[in-house]
């Protein structure tokens, strides 16, 4: 009976972390991308039409709730449009 158990949890731990996986390669074929880079850091945005739908980051401060919030008053193109060139601005870097 334990063994059925361990074997049960075992198998949705592995069914959750594979939809997890499925779920990440969804966003990430379906959005378009954002990609900065400077010494400093860099940053991939990912996103639709509308808004963001993920990110990544190394050695740079980005909060996605803000971002958000931001987004809602200009909309998604005005944003990006601004962060490109704050982050060429504050990082030396550029973005494609």
């Amino acid at each position: 009976m334990k063994k059925e158990f361990i074997r049960i949890v075992f198998l949705l731990t592995i069914l959750a972390a594979l939809t997890f996986i499925i779920y990440l390669i969804f966003i990430s074929i379906n959005s378009e991308k954002l990609v900065c880079k400077s010494s400093n850091g860099s940053i991939t945005i990912m996103y639709d039409d509308e808004t963001i739908t993920g990110y990544t980051v190394k050695n740079i401060n980005f909060n996605e709730e803000e971002a958000k919030e931001y987004i809602k008053k200009v909309g998604i193109k005005k944003y990006l449009e601004e962060f490109k060139l704050t982050f060429e601005y504050y990082y030396n870097g550029t973005c494609k």
